[in-house]
């Protein structure tokens, strides 16, 4: 199944293109810009296979790290 998979052109992917930017974390709402904090929207072009189980909230308080 893997030596198949590998060459179908549909699903083969060298990996070579995924997180190619650092600064890009997925959440479950999307993706969030960690130099600006900004919530964007998802996109396969994007290559992200780094993400986090949790809804970004850009109001969401953080009382012990302050």
């Amino acid at each position: 199944m893997l030596d198949l998979a590998k060459n179908e052109a549909a699903i083969a992917d060298a990996g070579d293109s995924w997180n190619l930017d650092p600064w890009l974390l997925g959440v479950e709402n999307g993706v969030v810009d960690l130099r600006t904090g900004r919530l964007l929207e998802a996109e396969p072009a994007q290559g992200i296979s780094n993400s986090v189980p949790v809804r970004y909230d850009p109001d969401a308080e953080c009382p012990r790290w302050l």
